[in-house]
């Protein structure tokens, strides 16, 4: 099974180091960077080309969304997965669901896991 090679863009630094220590619970997925706001998250992007992004929506700088509609031109075989407490129908329609996946912070971890197996 190939590594999955995971970028964690949230700005809230305890939550990265949190959702860094499950994911090293994972062999199949490797966390090679860190962002705390979008426009980090971008370079990391260009530069890393990782397979999936675990983007939060509410970032300084530039916020997820629009880091998102970028991520198609610069890593087209990124996937992203939203991290966000803010949920809504007229997000979701936002969201291309081949290549965005919604997943929100207060699900349970289990959840959470098994839904990164899928993206």
């Amino acid at each position: 099974m190939a590594t999955v090679r995971i970028l964690l863009v949230d700005d809230f630094a305890p939550f990265r180091f949190y959702v860094r220590r499950i994911l090293e619970q994972y062999p199949e997925g490797d966390v090679i960077g860190e962002a705390a706001d979008g426009v980090a998250a971008l370079q990391l992007i260009a530069e890393l080309e990782p397979d999936l992004i675990l983007l939060d929506i509410s970032l300084p700088r530039l916020n997820g969304l629009e880091v998102a509609l970028q991520v198609g031109a610069m890593a087209p075989r990124s996937k992203i997965l939203f991290l966000s407490s803010h949920c809504s129908q007229e997000l979701g329609r936002l969201c291309p669901p081949a290549r965005w996946v919604m997943l929100l912070n207060g699900m349970p971890i289990a959840s959470c896991c098994e839904r990164l197996r899928r993206s």
